[in-house]
């Protein structure tokens, strides 16, 4: 292997795990924490001078507001290659009246409400829309049709207080339920309101009505709760949804026990235009609500990043589903626990431990990976193929390099098994199917967790303090080092559960993202030939280095406009407020669920030229030199920002210029480059619709 490169003023090798920034003069490598530069200050920087240089150069220059440039790649006449037409707009209209669509009877399934089991469900997995049309054989009780708001304020009281939403407004109104039901009843309103939070499990109402049997089948407290959990078992709630017409109720809760009481035909006037002026006054600070729960969203990249960036400790804490939880079990990271793991695991990389895996020699991996990988291809022989697998395959193997020192063949079935039940747990955990794949999710975490356990293991039975191999040996020292102390993090569930995610995480986002870099290059194959050619000039046949991006410009801009427009993380991770705070005259509870808006970010239209089109300009200036570009946060920001995000900008570097190198990427035969999706394939990331291409060989 060959000798680790050393960069920086501490004369230490290259750590992925640690913030590094490029000196424009010499070129060199330097530690953030060793220049005095911070990561969030990074982008500011327009020309990076390192302590050596600035003796002769000057200090660094930092970044003016730069003026727009139109250059785009998308090539062709019409709208903008991968942007979606405008909904209402007369071309909207003609393609829609264009199009055909099945009747309701052709793709209903209308089982009877005995015939509604889980089994039905894990079986169609909501691939096909169910009607239950009537209730018997589902076991629920609900009060008669007839019942009304007058009723609901008979059962649970005038006086009681109620959360109301004026929807016109997004405005949070507290109310008397007798005066909702007033105005309810009032035939002429000046406002929309609508309730979609009113618990009524301890009143006499509740009585009236009884949950589905499925849903107390598919009941997570019901059935996961522990018996000995020092936690008191939650009672399951029942809410009652109540509004006028065009209130927009969240009305698709019938099925998990909430009662609807019918709207009624009035105060369509209340929210006419809405769209048009009401969200004027939203600001970038909003309020969404899923089902009785208020989630706010930040929107545009100033907002996200003062938000993450300038209160990071804020806004710092991170959501928790339930799901979630219960894969994790008692060892959520969370709270005072996750700001220990952080200060922590950095802590493993301790230079004067000898390691004789990453992240000194990350590069060298990830370039013997690489070479693996062109093998696959190869053995294509040109025809088309799914790139999914060994593209996952070649990424997971980077991780295990990281986690245990070594890497795995792509033939071992056990190998081939854990890096599918992590896509698939991750593909299930944000789609439609997460409730009712409930049980094949915990499935696949418990088995990838005994897989994990039985490696570690066996690094634990050969562990040399003077040769650690990875992470997973680190842990274990640290854990023998601190065996006497009451509260360490390093113990084997933490170990466990740190793995699981670094093997999901670590595999799935940059898997994802090279796959949508393949897709893009076949549907643009113009952008595609000036990144080989480019390829051609600087490195020829050559093997690409890490040190060869600052002389490829255009690829480094064709590889940051995959990220942006990929967007394999719309929603970024919720967060949750740290503790009360006034945000851009907006207050904000403690324990909030913030949801960082990334797609806003990555497709402000203040911030880039052409936000929804293919364009590698939006990343090089007049001269075709690349440049930094402020709204470009695809790990996000802040104290919450992706801690892989140096490794996996390694990966994809390298990754994607030994196969561009090496391949011509094209659509199979008699697919067209128009003809390739666009359109994701939803989970917790946005993964291209299932695809070949073709690789042909170049050499």
């Amino acid at each position: 292997m060959a000798s680790v490169p050393v960069y920086c003023l501490c004369k230490l090798p290259y750590d992925v795990t640690r913030f590094m920034i490029e000196c424009d003069i010499c070129q060199d490598w330097f530690h953030g924490s060793c220049v005095g530069v911070e990561e969030e200050k990074a982008t500011e920087i327009d020309l990076y001078h390192c302590p050596n240089c600035q003796v002769t150069h000057g200090p660094s220059v930092m970044r003016k507001r730069r003026g727009s440039h139109k250059q785009s790649d998308s090539g062709g006449g019409g709208r903008e290659a991968g942007r979606p037409v405008k909904t209402g707009s007369s071309q909207f209209v003609r393609e829609l009246r264009s199009r055909t669509f099945p009747s309701a009877d052709e793709v209903l399934l209308k089982p009877t409400g005995a015939q509604l089991t889980v089994e039905f469900l894990e079986e169609r997995s909501f691939s096909v829309p169910v009607l239950v049309q009537r209730k018997d054989g589902l076991g629920m009780s609900l009060p008669p049709a007839s019942f009304s708001v007058s009723d609901v304020e008979h059962y649970i009281g005038t006086d009681k207080e109620i959360d109301v939403i004026d929807v016109c407004r997004q405005a949070d109104v507290k109310m008397r339920l007798g005066d909702f039901a007033q105005y309810y009843n009032s035939p002429n309103r000046d406002r929309v309101l609508n309730v979609i939070s009113l618990e009524f499990s301890e009143t006499r109402l509740s009585n009236l009505v009884e949950t589905p049997k499925i849903v107390r089948k598919l009941s997570w407290v019901e059935n996961l709760w522990p018996e000995e959990s020092v936690f008191e078992r939650p009672n399951v709630q029942k809410y009652c949804l109540m509004g006028v017409k065009d209130s927009y109720t969240d009305f698709q809760h019938r099925l998990r026990g909430h009662l609807c009481v019918v709207p009624r035909a009035a105060g369509e006037r209340g929210v006419e235009g809405w769209e048009d002026e009401q969200s004027k006054k939203y600001g970038s600070v909003f309020t969404v609500h899923f089902g009785p729960k208020k989630v706010v969203v930040l929107a545009g990249y100033k907002t996200v990043k003062q938000a993450l960036v300038h209160y990071a400790e804020e806004f710092g804490d991170r959501e928790i589903g339930p799901l979630f939880r219960d894969m994790a079990k008692e060892h959520v990271i969370k709270g005072p626990m996750a700001r220990l793991c952080r200060d922590a695991l950095p802590q493993l990389n301790n230079p004067e431990r000898p390691t004789s895996g990453l992240p000194g020699g990350g590069e060298e991996k990830i370039i013997e990976e690489s070479r693996y990988l062109i093998e696959v291809f190869e053995n294509f022989k040109g025809e088309p193929f799914d790139t999914t697998q060994p593209v996952n395959y070649a990424v997971s193997n980077i991780i295990c390099a990281i986690m245990y020192g070594s890497r795995f063949d792509y033939a071992d079935p056990a190998f081939q098994q854990m890096v599918d039940r992590a896509n698939q747990t991750i593909r299930l955990a944000g789609s439609a199917e997460m409730r009712v794949k409930r049980t094949q999710i915990l499935k696949n975490t418990r088995k990838n967790i005994e897989e994990i356990m039985g490696l570690a293991q066996g690094l634990k039975d050969t562990l040399n303090p003077q040769d650690l191999r990875g992470f997973v040996d680190s842990f274990l020292i640290r854990q023998q080092e601190e065996s006497d102390q009451p509260g360490s993090y390093f113990h084997n569930n933490n170990l466990n559960r740190t793995v699981v995610d670094l093997f999901a995480a670590g595999t799935d986002t940059t898997g994802t993202t090279l796959r949508w870099g393949l897709l893009l290059m076949a549907k643009y194959p113009h952008i595609q030939d000036q990144v080989q050619e480019e390829l051609s000039q600087v490195i020829g046949e050559r093997e690409p280095r890490v040190e060869d991006r600052r002389n490829l410009p255009y690829t480094d801009a064709v590889i940051h406009e995959i990220q942006r427009l990929a967007n394999i993380v719309p929603l970024s991770l919720p967060h949750t407020t740290s503790c009360d705070i006034t945000f851009q005259g907006h207050f904000i509870k403690k324990g909030t669920t913030v949801i960082p808006l990334l797609t806003s970010v990555l497709q402000d239209e203040e911030e880039w030229e052409t936000p929804h089109s293919f364009n590698p300009g939006h990343f090089l200036d007049e001269k075709g030199c690349f440049i930094r570009r402020d709204a470009f946060m695809p790990f996000s920001a802040g104290r919450r920002a992706c801690l892989g995000e140096s490794l996996a900008r390694m990966e994809l570097f390298l990754f994607f210029t030994f196969l561009l190198q090496r391949f011509h990427f094209s659509p199979p035969p008699g697919v067209s480059e128009d003809e390739l999706d666009l359109t994701p394939s939803v989970g917790v990331t946005l993964n291209p619709s299932p695809h070949q291409l073709c690789a042909v060989s170049r050499v």
